[in-house]
């Protein structure tokens, strides 16, 4: 498996696991109610979410409190976000979720960020992946295979149809996207997963 698709996958399984145990704060952005710490790295400007991910990953910039592993900020309706990015790069997109994991090792805590767009129709889904794609410096042949995938299977086909793209790495931090579509519900959604090195 590559290293983005570790990535995604074990900040996929980590966030469920994490739910499951109670070890999260989940909340929607700006909900004075929340228990969490607000996390330094965020801010919203004329209704735009934006993460400053410039700097050094930590709890304090990512609202994870210390008894806990995870900080997970999630909306029912997805919500622009913008990403800041090392090297000048910036992302725009809409998502219903936004989570950081702290894993803590003998080198100290290291630090995974996923993003989980909204349910959506694959045309919807194939202008989401291919704006990512075209931020993130990223194969769009890639993308249009997977859509050609998506639009010749089969209606009645329950097995997913999957995406994967290469890793990109700005600054300490590697990103990758994925995506998946089950025909037979004529929808899907794409992840964007990273963790700092």
């Amino acid at each position: 498996m590559s290293t983005i698709g570790r990535i995604l996958r074990l900040a996929a399984t980590a966030v469920a696991v994490a739910l499951l145990s109670g070890c999260v704060t989940v909340h929607s952005p700006g909900d004075a109610g929340s228990d969490g710490p607000d996390p330094t790295a965020r801010t919203v400007v004329d209704g735009v979410e934006r993460w400053d991910l410039t700097g050094e990953p930590s709890t304090d910039a990512f609202g994870i409190p210390e008894d806990r592993i995870a900080g997970i900020y999630e909306t029912d309706e997805p919500r622009p976000i913008l990403l800041e990015l090392p090297e000048g790069t910036s992302v725009q997109l809409e998502a219903r979720l936004v989570s950081f994991e702290r894993t803590t090792g003998s080198d100290g805590d290291r630090f995974s960020l996923g993003i989980r767009g909204a349910t959506v129709a694959p045309e919807k889904l194939h202008r989401q992946l291919r704006s990512l794609a075209d931020q993130l410096d990223l194969p769009p042949a890639e993308v249009d295979i997977f859509i050609a995938e998506v639009t010749n299977a089969p209606a009645e086909q329950t097995e997913r149809v999957r995406y994967s793209s290469p890793s990109v790495t700005y600054g300490d931090l590697e990103l990758g996207v994925a995506a998946n579509v089950a025909p037979i519900a004529d929808s899907g959604r794409f992840t964007l997963g990273g963790a700092w090195d």
